[in-house]
């Protein structure tokens, strides 16, 4: 699936005061598209993929966008469900979502930077790397640590979009 995603990078201030919305087919902060609402089952596939092919029953899922990859691990069943979402509305939309599905697993929601978070030193079955980079705040080679993840290997990251 490739996408031609528009994109402006904007300022960290810009970021967590952005106007979100519908425009079209896409999910806009301010004026860049973060994804599209046709994309849903395609994503929903590829997530229900990985999780048969890992089976994880703790995942650390790093951005929410509209909710498809969240609702799909949901569908899966994993056990333990950690959401990081640093914008503001979209993370009062994560909060509404992880209501539908209260007592069906273990859903935490964290509003941070994946930069900013604690990650559990007693790792994650997966990471689930589906955030756009959009604003300028750490210099590239502090973008994306190492993670400690049970049963992948390398860098134990998987982007649905990746950042060239």
């Amino acid at each position: 699936m490739v996408n031609d995603y528009k994109r402006k990078i904007m300022s960290l201030d810009e970021f967590m005061n952005a106007k979100v919305y519908k425009k079209g087919n896409a999910l806009m902060i301010n004026d860049s598209e973060v994804m599209y609402y046709s994309e849903k089952e395609t994503i929903t596939e590829r997530v229900l993929e990985l999780c048969r092919k890992y089976k994880p029953k703790k995942v650390l899922e790093i951005g929410f966008g509209l909710g498809y990859t969240a609702t799909a691990f949901q569908k899966y069943g994993v056990k333990e469900h950690i959401i990081l979402e640093p914008q503001p509305k979209i993370f009062k939309k994560a909060v509404k979502w992880a209501k539908n599905y209260q007592g069906k697993g273990r859903i935490q929601l964290v509003q941070a930077f994946m930069q900013d978070f604690k990650y559990d030193e007693e790792g994650y079955d997966l990471i689930f790397d589906d955030r756009c980079e959009l604003i300028r705040r750490f210099k590239d080679d502090e973008v994306t640590p190492r993670y400690k993840v049970r049963g992948l290997a390398g860098w134990g990251i998987l982007n649905m979009h990746p950042i060239n």
